[in-house]
């Protein structure tokens, strides 16, 4: 799980990739060996050595990929849907893109934006975020919340950015963000924050309120993931293994700042990674009605809670476990749709789907899993749910892909 415990801020290409470039070389002169290695592997580990075939009820539709030119999808991080349109962020290529859904469902590019450091501030793209005619991004390497005014598609037009580690703006390593109203909230892992801006003006974001701190009271530790919810912040931070839940109502004034610094105010925190709560590496977070749904990297699980009293979250239930059945290694994103959660696993390459009807009781109903084609989930980071489809941006496949939901729903 080193991609996901202190996320390195350079970028470079794996040396893992270099290994596997110079074995691919060694077998391609040897191919003997590969036949005594496949034996001996599944000797050593019987249960893993043919991985399940799963047959999809999940069709998919039309992957795009690439990084760099014409796609720039290197590191696809992020995803979310507005109306016809997907936007993606690519953390390795410094880029956000829009693509239009078409009819049948393919995508057509309209534009790119891309750019580490000024006017753009896009170097580690991590997430986007669209409300209205606004694409809010918060990049990574950049530590910066980027506005670019998207009612043209297809000429989006950067407003404004605000940035920097560390007192006053706290967006060193921004990950995460969630616009509402005229409020950007904004998680940063190294800053260990949750930092929340008046949007109110696009072109002149103003910072009004932090929050910060590993462990207690706070337990904000590497916060990777913020969703905002009435009157209530929640934030899934993978270093202290919790879910901390905020009050983000009053907020101060952007002319009267002097209550700040106790804005936004906490309110309760569950944590720690194995049973009860399976919040190791809490990775995201999504909340529907009074449930939070988390998504935990390294315990490889979906936990539902209660949040019914903000100050007082209770556990409900989890569903757990790589491979085999529920495919939740590296469980990344989540998102709640009806009576279904959908998720992510990173190492499992693997989008997941959940009946979440009953929340004591989720049920795994499929699992579509596959580095390459056709499916390209390898090291899926985000998923989105849109009308009919199912939308995933995967970092090591460099790719966005669409899944039909129209049989399962049937089902």
């Amino acid at each position: 799980m080193e991609r996901f415990k202190k996320i390195s801020k350079i970028k470079s290409i794996p040396k893992v990739y270099v290994g596997i470039l110079l074995m691919l070389i060694f077998l391609l002169f040897f191919p003997e060996i590969l036949v005594v290695v496949k034996d001996v592997y599944k000797d050593l580990f019987p249960a893993a050595a043919l991985k399940p075939t799963i047959t999809p009820i999940l069709t998919q539709k039309a992957p795009i990929r690439g990084a760099g030119p014409p796609n720039y999808l290197f590191g696809a991080v992020s995803i979310y849907v507005s109306d016809k349109y997907v936007y993606v962020t690519s953390a390795v290529d410094d880029v956000f893109s829009i693509w239009e859904i078409s009819n049948p469902p393919f995508l057509n590019q309209l534009a790119i934006v891309k750019g580490a450091g000024e006017p753009n501030y896009l170097d580690g793209a991590m997430s986007v975020y669209v409300s209205g005619n606004y694409a809010y991004i918060a990049s990574y390497l950049d530590d910066a919340l980027s506005i670019f005014d998207v009612s043209d598609p297809s000429n989006p037009i950067h407003l404004s950015s605000i940035r920097g580690a560390g007192e006053p703006n706290y967006l060193d390593g921004a990950i995460s963000v969630y616009a509402s109203g005229k409020y950007a909230y904004v998680a940063s892992a190294y800053d260990n924050a949750l930092s929340i801006f008046d949007v109110s003006d696009p072109s002149s974001p103003i910072h009004i309120g932090t929050i910060k701190g590993a462990g207690a009271p706070n337990y904000l530790e590497g916060a990777k993931s913020v969703y905002v919810s009435g009157n209530y912040a929640y934030i899934a931070s993978y270093l202290d293994d919790a879910l901390s839940i905020f009050d983000v109502s009053n907020p101060p004034f952007f002319f009267d700042l002097s209550k700040s610094s106790s804005y936004p105010s906490h309110l309760g925190t569950i944590k720690g990674a194995g049973a009860p709560n399976y919040l190791g590496g809490a990775m995201s977070v999504y909340v529907a009605d009074k449930y939070a749904y988390v998504a935990s990297a390294y315990d490889d699980a979906l936990s539902i809670f209660d949040i019914s009293d903000p100050s007082n979250p209770v556990h409900i239930s989890s569903i757990k476990g790589a491979g085999g059945l529920n495919y939740l290694d590296g469980a990344i994103s989540v998102y709640v749709s009806g009576k279904y959660a959908f998720v992510a696993s990173a190492y499992d390459d693997a989008l997941s789907v959940f009946d979440v009807s009953n929340p004591s009781n989720p049920i795994h109903l499929i699992s579509i899993v596959g580095a390459g084609e056709p499916n390209y989930l390898d090291g899926v980071m985000s998923v989105y749910v849109a009308d009919k489809y199912i939308f995933v941006a995967s970092y090591d496949d460099n790719a966005i892909s669409l899944f039909d939901l129209e049989e399962l729903i049937a089902r």
